[in-house]
C-alpha cells in the first residue's frame, strides 16, 4: 500500500493557527488588563489620596516580608 503524501495545506493551516493562539492571547490580555496607574486614576480623589499616604507603609511591610522569605529560604528549619 502506497504512503499517503503529506497534507501540506493542513499543516499550513496548523502552524498559522497555533502562531495566532500563542501570539495573539497574551497580546489581547495585555491589551484588556488596565495597568496600575489606569485603576489609580479610576479611584475616587479620597482613595486616591488614602492610598498615597499608605504607600511608604505598605512598601516597608512587603520589604520586611520579602526579607523574612529570604531568611527563611536560606534556614534550614521548617516554616511552621
Amino acid at each position: 500500500m502506497p504512503k499517503k503524501p503529506v497534507n501540506w495545506w493542513l499543516w499550513t493551516k496548523v502552524m498559522l493557527g497555533g502562531a495566532v493562539i500563542s501570539v495573539g492571547g497574551p497580546w489581547i490580555t495585555m491589551k484588556l488588563i488596565p495597568t496600575e496607574e489606569e485603576l489609580f486614576k479610576r479611584y475616587n480623589p479620597d482613595l486616591q489620596k488614602r492610598s498615597l499616604e499608605n504607600k511608604e507603609k505598605r512598601e516597608q511591610d512587603f520589604d520586611d516580608f520579602v526579607s523574612m522569605i529570604k531568611q527563611a529560604a536560606k534556614s534550614d528549619k521548617h516554616i511552621c
